[in-house]
């Protein structure tokens, strides 16, 4: 990840082990329409001192603002009139896609930023993004599904796929490329149940699927299946199956109100998986073919990528056959996903200097650029410029705890620290004021699955602080050890939110080492809850969680990520309680709302009483020290990734438009 970076992702192989390959985080309530916002902030300098490979500040150094750089600005800024048109539009990010191109990644969360998303990919079931900006519901619409239905015992969904669509290449789009796509997963998933969303919830007992099965595929064609494939196809004792070529089942084994918004994120992305088995296959779990990393396999979105120079920038152009290209206006806007687009050329540069984002963006080399830290102040000053921000916010920013290594093992050492936290200090100083208050694990965004306990944010109540502290058996810190609190090196704002922490620790007799980590360093040690429960003594006592969003829109994720003993990436710290664990479960167990909101209730209500985190914050800035920013005679708007930016965190790039009204 690089500097300018503002998020922690999830990179899971399911064959057993956990790969650990790329940071990120997630973002805000999906599908916003860009809103204006944002006043500048003090900033300050600050010094770390590196010792050895490993950066360690101690001490009681302090900050009022986040780290500066100087800006030389050599060129003149240039002023487009209003009403010009363009034809080609220009995004600066801040990074080449994790995962490269490769669409096959997916089973592991990547690539990341997914740039392709609702541009070349499309989903079976679309989200609602003007609902979710405009009343902070999750709905869904149809996608590349005209209609699906439920079963009564809520364990199958038929799905209804729209006809007469084709791929950009010209290959069909129905139910048996569908079938193949979600196999192909499980099979590099190692032939786990779990391999959509990390969720068992499938019975995969009869399925029969690897490089016999592969190679028997590769031998038909998917307009028209041989025999023996339709036979496998049509097979209802697997848990996906086709019922004809417009029709596809997905069977849990027990009820899972959630499979919708499962099936919007990153596995949900539908490709041509005719085409790769034409260009060597899946690969093999652990060892996804690297064609595709820059051979993007094909869509059936609006835009098709016609030219990749490889970690510098990617240029889409319009698909000219692109399935609902005549679609009216009213359309677009009951169901914004679908969106022809209104340029005819798109390039995406990674640019991982933020400086030379900013010059391109104010000379107007971009359109659109990834504007974090020392230069978000200079776009906040000018009023010229519009940025990407939440109304409803959901990447989430917090401390976690070690709950296996002495002292933060003790309950009542973990809250003294949630109360000692000038949160609201840390939203003014870090993230420019445009955050809100959270009690985790679950984000705003999801409704009446957020804190459903209705427990208020941890106080910042320093004598409440102290008095735990003295309950557990260190009145004002006497003979409590020095506590480790890991940062990473590539936020330089995350390292000024720890020394105010640090600050307000030692304000109740607390001290702490602040070991500022490379990248590599900081997530070594972490894996799966068990592998962090096991390895506690490697762990620090504490570390941030940098901006977290979901993989895929449920409220699954996040319970199931940060708080359960089953969590494959995300429970940093370890904790463990077996209430919390059977509660979380019943949301792949039943569709009785009524009971899962009671059982997250109970669930709630431990968690904040354990105290295994200190939730700081949901950041409404789509990079949480910056954002998208635009010249407003240039660009109106458009709308952010429906995930929460968990899958991308750019403007959905069909959905951009114009000033001129293109």
């Amino acid at each position: 990840m690089k500097l300018s970076q503002s998020r922690e992702k999830r990179a899971i192989t399911r064959t057993g082990s956990i790969i650990i390959t790329v940071v990120i985080v997630i973002a805000a309530v999906a599908g916003t329409y860009f809103v204006v916002g944002g006043q500048p902030t003090q900033v300050a300098t600050t010094t770390i001192v590196q010792t050895g490979t490993t950066v360690i500040q101690t001490g009681t150094v302090t900050t009022t603002g986040i780290v500066t750089q100087t800006i030389t600005q050599t060129a003149t800024p240039t002023s487009t009139p209003t009403g010009r048109t363009i034809t080609t539009l220009v995004i600066d990010d801040f990074t080449w896609p994790v995962g490269n191109l490769n669409q096959l990644f997916a089973v592991q969360y990547l690539p990341w930023p997914n740039w392709m998303y609702a541009a070349s990919y499309q989903t079976l079931v679309n989200a609602n993004v003007s609902a979710q900006q405009e009343t902070g519901t999750i709905q869904f619409l149809p996608g590349l599904a005209s209609s699906w239905e439920i079963s009564a015992d809520g364990t199958t969904w038929t799905f209804h796929l729209k006809p007469g669509i084709r791929f950009s290449n010209g290959d069909p789009f129905n139910a048996y490329q569908v079938w193949t796509q979600f196999y192909g997963f499980y099979y590099l998933a190692g032939n786990s149940s779990s391999f959509l969303g990390s969720l068992d919830i499938f019975d995969t007992s009869r399925v029969v699927f690897g490089p016999k099965t592969i190679q028997t595929l590769n031998q038909t064609s998917f307009a028209n299946p041989s025999p023996e494939v339709l036979t496998m196809m049509k097979d209802t004792s697997w848990p996906i199956y086709v019922v004809d070529q417009n029709t596809i089942v997905f069977k849990t084994k027990a009820p899972f109100p959630f499979l919708t918004g499962v099936l919007v994120g990153f596995e949900g992305e539908i490709f041509d998986a005719q085409y790769v088995l034409r260009h060597g296959g899946f690969g093999a779990p652990g060892q996804i073919n690297p064609y595709f990393n820059d051979h993007p396999i094909p869509g059936t979105g609006p835009y098709v990528i016609t030219q990749v120079a490889f970690n510098e920038f990617v240029k889409f152009e319009r698909n000219p056959d692109y399935w609902a290209k005549a679609i009216s206006a009213d359309e677009v806007r009951a169901n914004p996903l679908l969106d022809p687009g209104h340029f005819d050329t798109i390039i995406v540069n990674a640019k991982t200097s933020g400086t030379t984002r900013y010059i391109d963006l104010t000379t107007g080399k971009a359109h659109i650029a990834a504007i974090t830290e020392s230069n978000w102040p200079l776009i906040l000053a000018d009023p010229s410029y519009d940025y990407a921000t939440y109304k409803t916010p959901a990447i989430l920013v917090w401390v976690f705890f070690n709950m296996n290594k002495s002292p933060t093992n003790n309950t009542d050492v973990r809250r003294a620290i949630v109360h000692a936290i000038d949160y609201d200090d840390i939203i003014e100083k870090v993230f420019f004021g445009e955050a809100q208050r959270v009690m985790g694990p679950q984000a705003p965004v999801y409704g009446k699955y957020y804190n459903p306990a209705g427990i208020p944010p941890y106080e910042y109540n320093p004598e409440l602080a102290k008095d735990y502290l003295a309950k557990a058996g260190f009145p004002d810190g006497t003979g409590l050890p020095t506590l480790e609190f890991n940062v990473n090196a590539n936020y330089p704002a995350q390292i000024i939110a720890a020394q105010i922490v640090q600050a307000n620790l030692a304000d109740i007799g607390i001290n702490v080492d602040i070991h500022v980590l490379t990248n590599d360093q900081f997530y070594a040690p972490y894996g799966s809850a068990q592998n962090n429960i096991n390895n506690a003594e490697i762990i620090p006592h504490m570390a941030f969680w940098w901006g977290f969003a979901p993989n895929f829109l449920s409220p699954t994720d996040f319970w199931t990520s940060f708080v359960t003993s089953f969590s494959l990436w995300g429970n940093g710290g370890g904790y463990s309680n077996p209430t919390v664990d059977n509660n979380v479960r019943l949301m792949s167990q039943t569709s009785d709302e009524a009971r899962i909101l009671q059982a997250l209730t109970e669930a709630q209500r431990i968690v904040a009483d354990e105290a295994p985190m200190a939730w700081v914050a949901a950041c409404q800035l789509a990079l949480l020290t910056g954002s998208y920013a635009w010249q407003k005679n240039l660009i109106a708007g458009g709308f952010l990734d429906p995930n929460l930016s968990g899958v991308t965190e750019p403007p959905l790039l069909n959905t951009i438009r114009p000033a001129s009204g293109g």
